[in-house]
């Protein structure tokens, strides 16, 4: 049962923050993208570009092997975490009940990630994970705490809106006149 809560929960939030976001809320979404890439990467693409300069061959063991990008993904998710949980006077849009859950799993698989190489490389060297599935593990928690923290941003951003009341009214008038023609659609069809 509360699968189905879950999934009713998304297919319902996501298409409602889609329809709403106007092409500024996008902007400001893309723009939290742009400096995460570029500051909050920076350890990543900045090795990658030392290694290219001084003309060093890398692998993605080098750059992701120590569980880099699962410390990475923990950052971005603590900092959506606050945005996610906020809650408003008047919510107009309001996170997924479920956002603040997968925050946390996606927290705890980071920490497993972290720990696993971590203490093989303490306790037990010769046991290394295997780095093109620490790789996979790794970009998937980056491309899952990216996801979350570009609509936290997005729903933090139409929230903040102060047009968001005029946004709300027009979708509220334009539902009215898609009921009021399926209503007549109905009534010719009698």
């Amino acid at each position: 049962m509360r699968f189905k809560t879950i999934v009713t929960s998304f297919i319902s939030w996501t298409p409602e923050a889609v329809r709403v976001a106007r092409p500024h809320h996008w902007a400001d979404a893309g723009e939290w993208l742009m400096f995460v890439f570029i500051g909050g990467c920076l350890p990543f693409w900045g090795v990658a570009f030392l290694f290219l300069l001084f003309s060093q061959h890398y692998s993605v063991d080098q750059l992701v092997g120590r569980g880099e990008l699962a410390v990475f993904s923990a950052g971005i998710l603590s900092s959506a975490i606050p945005i996610v949980t906020r809650r408003v006077k008047q919510p107009t849009l309001d996170h997924p009940r479920w956002s603040i859950a997968a925050c946390m799993a996606l927290l705890l698989l980071c920490a497993l990630t972290l720990s696993a190489v971590t203490l093989t490389e303490r306790f037990a060297p010769t046991l290394k994970p295997d780095p093109s599935i620490l790789a996979i593990v790794s970009l998937l928690l980056l491309a899952c705490s990216l996801t979350i923290g570009f609509f936290a941003e997005l729903i933090s951003s139409i929230r903040s809106d102060p047009n968001y009341q005029v946004i709300g009214s027009e979708r509220e008038q334009d539902l009215r006149e898609r009921f009021a023609r399926a209503l007549e659609g109905r009534n010719d069809h009698s």
